[in-house]
């Protein structure tokens, strides 16, 4: 397997912050941070801080076809899997 990119790892853990140039939300504890003009570290600083297994995850949702998101390793709501079920199907 190629070497994994900040940037492809970024994009699986963190979403952009609606508003607010150049912040970004953890997926998986809501905390905001911002991510420097060339630069991944803060973002990824914050993953080896407070989620160290961050990089299995992200193999593990690599290795999952079948869904594929970060939330599915470390659970969600009833909610979202029926919002989320009922996307895939209009979608696809």
């Amino acid at each position: 397997m190629s070497e994994i990119k900040s940037k492809d790892i970024c994009a699986a853990f963190w979403t952009t912050v609606p508003g607010r140039e150049s912040f970004y939300s953890c997926t998986i504890c809501k905390i905001v941070r911002k991510q420097g003009p060339r630069s991944y570290a803060n973002l990824l600083d914050h993953l080896e801080d407070k989620h160290p297994d961050y990089k299995e995850v992200y193999l593990k949702q690599l290795e999952d076809n079948s869904d594929g998101a970060i939330s599915k390793i470390y659970g969600a709501t009833s909610k979202a899997k029926n919002i989320h079920s009922w996307i895939r199907q209009v979608v696809y």
